[in-house]
């Protein structure tokens, strides 16, 4: 990976999402596994150098219950933010999920839903009392 092996300056290949004014560096395909990229001394050093340029820094992974790369990524981020989308992600899905990261010593520190849909009538009044009015429909 470009950002990995320094070839080009990190700050070159970080782009800014006028929408949002976010800083993004994308990732790009490659031969070499996942978990062993983001296991690498240079993913850490990487990652070291982006902690000083930064506030905050988000790691969007691959699905828990598919690779492992989100794990591997766990053992460096501060915190872990599992997201389920409302609809398709059933209650057994999330307890697999969640003993994936604790199998590696790693405590999910919330949990977001997407894809949250306000048109289930009463139901949806149930879980979001007067609240409802703000999620949007799917």
């Amino acid at each position: 990976m470009t950002a990995l092996s320094y070839r080009v300056p990190v700050q070159d290949l970080i782009q800014r999402d006028a929408r949002t004014g976010l800083d993004v560096l994308m990732g790009e395909r490659s031969a070499d596994s996942a978990a062993d990229l983001f296991s690498s001394p240079e993913f850490h050093a990487l990652f070291e150098d982006l902690r000083h340029r930064y506030d905050h820094i988000v790691i969007d992974c691959p699905p828990v219950l598919v690779v492992p790369d989100a794990r591997v990524i766990g053992q460096s981020a501060d915190a872990i933010l599992l997201t389920v989308t409302a609809s398709d992600t059933n209650r057994s899905l999330v307890e697999n999920a969640l003993r994936e990261f604790s199998s590696v010593n790693l405590q999910v520190t919330g949990l977001v839903m997407s894809r949250v849909s306000a048109t289930k009538g009463a139901k949806t009044d149930l879980v979001y009392g007067t609240y409802g009015q703000y999620y949007d429909t799917v």
